[in-house]
């Protein structure tokens, strides 16, 4: 089913005009999505946890081990039962410049969902995006959306 991005990032709770740049939705080390099968474990200094919500339908988060707090766990499920999803900005999910610490122009290896709720794949082709930072050497104008 496909759901519209909630209104804030899950973590700095801002919202993506106040932080230019794509929603996150999945990176290998910070995720959340809807599963029919319980996950648990994996890698572990960013491990998986299933939260279950009805017979047949869990939660599953992706992070490093030990940010899944109660209370963010619960603004997790109420986004998820706002039929909506939760999401992460570029900064709370490190796609970041190595030199300035601005946002790349494009957060390569990660899911990002649209203001429609269309979710894509940003390949690592192995290419660096460059910065959105004009004043930083790592600077690339970039056009592509």
């Amino acid at each position: 089913m496909k759901r519209k991005p909630s209104s804030h990032c899950l973590l700095c709770n801002k919202i993506i005009d106040e932080i230019d740049g794509k929603r996150i939705v999945a990176q290998k080390t910070l995720r959340t999505y809807i599963s029919e099968t319980y996950r648990g474990g994996g890698n572990p200094d960013f491990p998986e946890l299933s939260i279950k919500i009805d017979d047949t339908i869990y939660i599953v988060l992706g992070g490093k081990k030990g940010m899944w707090s109660d209370e963010l766990i619960q603004k997790v499920t109420d986004i998820y039962a706002n039929h909506t999803h939760p999401w992460f900005c570029q900064k709370c999910a490190y796609k970041t410049c190595h030199i300035c610490g601005e946002i790349i122009n494009n957060p390569i290896g990660s899911d990002v969902i649209y203001d429609d709720g269309c979710i894509s794949h940003v390949a690592a082709l192995g290419y660096n995006p460059g910065c959105v930072n004009a004043s930083c050497e790592n600077y690339k104008k970039w056009g592509g959306e």
